[in-house]
């Protein structure tokens, strides 16, 4: 029998929502400097300086699913794409999932009525042993927030690199970047039938 170890989120914050009194909770999380460098680590940027959350878990449809909203902010430094030198960005992310019982999770494609109000299109996210990780939630939604493509302010594309192509010529005829693909084929025909 082979056992495989799992590892734990690196910003792991589990909350027992099943044994939640009252109807709501809110709750305020700042990531500890050993979870950022492990976050950091995980997402391949150069660190997470901070990281903090504030989410309200609120009981949905007559209590048996729960919602957790909130918004998370942070400080990343992540490596500029043009110099290859250290960016700071800050980003802020709102966020908002619905967690239930396994049980009660539809099947891929079934439709489900989560807020007669809202526009969920997403299933629920499974409960796991009457829990959810704000931690690692949130974790989730600053992986989404980072820029794809970091820049400092001040980068600039090297002249080589953003010159204007040369034009071809083919049989005396010119081709411009900007003519679309009918128009050089005309005069290339046009050339041909003056020969």
């Amino acid at each position: 029998m082979n056992i495989v170890a799992v590892n734990a989120p690196e910003f792991s914050r589990p909350i027992h929502v099943e044994s939640m009194r009252g109807h709501d909770m809110t709750v305020e999380i700042v990531a500890l400097p050993e979870e950022c460098r492990a976050l950091a680590e995980r997402f391949d940027i150069v660190a997470i300086e901070t990281l903090s959350i504030t989410a309200r878990i609120a009981r949905a449809a007559g209590g048996r699913m729960f919602r957790v909203s909130g918004s998370l902010s942070a400080t990343v430094v992540q490596t500029c794409v043009v110099t290859l030198e250290s960016v700071t960005n800050a980003v802020s992310e709102e966020f908002s999932t619905v967690y239930a019982p396994p049980a009660l999770i539809p099947e891929r494609g079934a439709d489900i009525d989560l807020d007669p109000v809202g526009d969920d299109e997403d299933d629920p996210e499974p409960l796991e042993d009457g829990r959810i990780d704000v931690g690692e939630l949130a974790a989730q939604y600053l992986s989404l927030a980072l820029d794809m493509y970091p820049r400092r302010p001040d980068a600039a594309i090297p002249a080589e690199f953003t010159a204007e192509p040369e034009e071809e010529k083919e049989d005396n005829v010119s081709v411009s970047p900007s003519d679309g693909p009918f128009a050089a084929l005309s005069r290339l025909a046009s050339s041909k039938k003056k020969q």
